[in-house]
């Protein structure tokens, strides 16, 4: 049976007429997802509702998360379950849509006070995307024009190492915040399956697409 087609440009990207404006498209969408969570989870918070953990002693250790960034677990947006392993550990499993095809996700995170509905982790975990078996989009040749090619997009594996921060929300939910280097394990795997050769300028964008590099994530976790 054929494998479905995915048309990134028209479906995903929207129309592109450059590999510049690809990145931007791509770039925008992690932007415009990060603020409008922050914009959200920030307004519904009052300054009463972050308390020192002497004054509120109970921490919610389970959660479902929304969560959204680049190069995050969540992809570009996704869920999550976060629960407890043992004191200051805790384990989370997500998964999403990413620039990569679906993307889930393995973390383990330690947490100084040991309270994990706020304060700060150092957390690391395993990323995995799953490619795509046909992607169309308008890319530079190394004839220096640009048309529509189609790509085949392998799957990576990456390991994620990051700083959490947590912030209570009401009484039983947390805001995040995280940062830190999303490195590829298994190397950024692609194949050009229409038959052109890509331009400089296109391969440095598909590893700009490809998952790798800076992780900034956000979201909101649902506490229980």
């Amino acid at each position: 049976m054929p494998a479905a087609k995915v048309c990134w440009s028209s479906c995903f990207l929207l129309p592109v007429a450059s590999p510049h404006k690809t990145i931007s498209i791509m770039k925008s969408l992690h932007i415009l997802s990060a603020m409008l969570f922050m914009s959200l989870n920030m307004l519904a918070q009052q300054p009463s509702e972050i308390t020192p953990a002497l004054d509120n002693p109970m921490c919610e250790t389970t959660f479902i998360t929304l969560g959204t960034g680049l190069n995050s677990n969540y992809g570009i947006v996704g869920l999550g379950v976060d629960f407890k392993l043992i004191d200051k550990i805790q384990g989370s499993v997500s998964g999403g849509l990413g620039s990569w095809g679906y993307k889930s996700a393995g973390e383990l995170r330690y947490f100084y006070s040991g309270c994990m509905q706020k304060g700060s982790a150092i957390a690391v975990g395993v990323a995995y995307a799953t490619g795509l078996p046909e992607m169309v989009t308008d890319l530079e040749l190394s004839t220096k024009e640009t048309k529509s090619v189609t790509l085949e997009l392998g799957s990576q594996t990456n390991l994620q190492v990051s700083w959490y921060k947590a912030y209570s929300i009401k009484e039983h939910h947390r805001f995040f915040v995280q940062m830190g280097y999303s490195f590829p394990i298994t190397g950024i795997n692609y194949k050009v399956t229409s038959g052109e050769t890509l331009s400089d300028v296109s391969k440095t964008t598909m590893k700009m697409l490809a998952p790798g590099g800076l992780l900034i994530a956000t979201g909101f976790g649902f506490g229980f």
